[in-house]
């Protein structure tokens, strides 16, 4: 996201529309999102969607977090 566009909310109110969306649409009990340990910022914005951190894998060959959005919450 562009400078001058961080921390206005718009990444949150995009990711809350996919996710909506993404249980509307099709019968997921979770989605899982992959965000970088250092990536402090995505981390922020997980939270504020209520995911949780639950792990790590490998993804491309570099360690990743996995961050879980539950239908039910």
């Amino acid at each position: 996201m562009a400078t001058e566009f961080r921390g206005k909310g718009y990444a949150v109110e995009a990711a809350r529309a996919a996710i909506d969306w993404s249980f509307a649409t099709f019968e997921l009990e979770r989605i899982i999102h992959c965000i970088d340990r250092e990536n402090t910022a995505s981390q922020a914005v997980a939270r504020r969607l209520g995911a949780h951190p639950e792990g790590e894998t490998m993804l491309l060959g570099h360690t990743v977090e996995l961050w879980v959005t539950r239908r039910d919450r």
